[in-house]
């Protein structure tokens, strides 16, 4: 119930909080564990490979519904949001609640912080958010528990479905653009998505000044390349303007004696006779 894999460009880490609480001996273990696995996952080497980290756990650190959990988890799970918060997960995955709820980034019980984007929804698009979102996609089952969510709605909720059946998808098109999609198990239509953006890392000024080396002996290897193309180019045109009037040069004499052989011969005939 409790190990890491990786799909793509996604590392996912799953995680038993009933099991971690029921089995109070092996806790230090699993934490232990945990903390291993997304060290490794949050390294600068791995997070190049895989630029995004999924947390999957079956409660909810954050939900709304009228049940005990949500009331409880967010106090009760604060040491692993302090965990997951640490190695910059971006997503926490979680069921239990059977229907579909989504957050903002959430911080210790407080929206986090991100950037938004012009002319772009400030509910489906975060930037560099810094902490993990929240969804729970607990309703794949047709109208199983399904109820009036309308007023149970808190803060930091963005989008509630109840249960109609539906599933999500993950896609992680690049190491700056994530996008999960809650979709209709029936129609296949799109019912809520979400887009995790991560602006580019500026280049260390070690790598600057090498990047600026390169650059530099990149345009002067193309300049000389360009003058010499130039100059061969000025050269074979010299050529073959030089053969070109060697050749105007030799026609014209050839011309010349002719004529003059004419003008010998006529003058020989006008004697003779």
């Amino acid at each position: 119930s409790t190990w890491g894999f990786n799909v793509g460009k996604i590392h996912f880490v799953t995680f038993n909080t009933d099991y971690y609480f029921d089995n109070k001996d092996q806790q230090d273990q699993m934490l232990n564990w945990l903390n291993k696995d997304l060290e490794i996952a949050n390294s600068d080497e791995i997070r190049k490979q895989r630029p995004w980290i999924i947390f999957i756990n079956h409660q909810p650190v954050y939900c709304s519904d009228n049940m005990k959990e949500c009331n409880e988890n967010p106090e009760k799970l604060k040491f692993l949001e302090e965990i997951l918060i640490n190695y910059k997960v971006d997503m926490f995955l979680a069921g239990h609640q059977h229907d579909y709820e989504r957050t903002y980034p959430m911080r210790f019980g407080q929206i986090a912080q991100s950037q938004t984007l012009k002319d772009f929804s400030k509910q489906n698009y975060f930037v560099d958010a810094e902490a993990p979102i929240h969804i729970n996609e607990g309703a794949a089952s047709i109208m199983l528990n399904a109820r009036n969510l309308k007023t149970n709605f808190k803060e930091f909720t963005i989008k509630k479905q109840k249960s109609i059946g539906s599933f999500g998808v993950f896609e992680a098109h690049n190491e700056t653009h994530f996008q999960y999609q809650h979709i209709d198990s029936i129609s296949g239509q799109t019912l809520d998505e979400v887009y995790l953006i991560k602006p580019l890392k500026a280049i260390p000024a070690e790598q600057l000044k090498l990047n600026k080396v390169g650059i530099f002996l990149f345009i002067g290897i193309i300049s000389f390349a360009a003058i010499f193309t130039i100059l061969f180019g000025y050269y074979l045109q010299k050529q073959n303007e030089e053969e070109i009037d060697e050749k105007h040069t030799e026609e014209t004499y050839k011309t010349i004696l002719r004529s003059e052989e004419g003008m010998t011969s006529k003058a020989t005939y006008l004697f003779e006779n």
